[in-house]
């Protein structure tokens, strides 16, 4: 395989959420991603559950550039779930993948 350049790398962007009363049920959880997947341009996306009252989330991106387009979406869409689910995004990190185990 070729390396890519910095800037061609996909792109990653990690959130971690607060849920006051208590994580929302897988079901809950898989219909909000069900409500999203067909307009959304990840790669792909993963949430899990960390402990009781919180919930990580992993999105990538295929570009840096990509990621970054989305912005405004992706702020849009976590007022509407700050507004419906009474859910808080803690944290958030992003940065170039560096390694995926189902592309080597």
């Amino acid at each position: 395989h070729s390396t890519e350049g910095q800037n061609m790398a996909k792109y990653a962007v990690w959130t971690k959420w607060h849920w006051p009363n208590g994580v929302g049920s897988v079901e809950m959880m898989q219909d909000g991603m069900k409500g999203i997947k067909t307009d959304h341009p990840a790669e792909d996306i993963i949430w899990w559950q960390l402990d009781e009252n919180h919930h990580i989330s992993i999105v990538i991106y295929k570009t840096e550039e990509e990621a970054k387009a989305h912005l405004e979406w992706r702020k849009k869409y976590r007022a509407e779930t700050v507004r419906d689910y009474d859910v808080q995004s803690h944290e958030e990190q992003m940065g170039p993948v560096a390694a995926q185990m189902s592309e080597l």
